[in-house]
């Protein structure tokens, strides 16, 4: 459930739009955000390992969004 929310919440942050300049910065504020969501929600490394293969994989998390 609360990997779930995690995940909920990163769409949300997409929805409102971050306008990445490269792809360096996309990993920057991915990066970011990792480290956010590890705080704020007390994850575990191998939860946020996980996190992270979810990221990898897929074709729209994480990405940048284009207006």
């Amino acid at each position: 459930m609360k990997m779930r929310y995690v995940l909920v919440s990163w769409l949300l942050v997409c929805l409102v739009g971050f306008d990445f300049a490269s792809p360096t910065a996309l990993q920057q504020q991915n990066e970011f955000l990792f480290q956010q969501l590890q705080r704020v929600h007390g994850l575990t490394d191998a939860q946020m390992n996980a996190i992270r293969k979810i990221f990898a994989k897929s074709a729209i998390l994480g990405k940048e969004i284009r207006r």
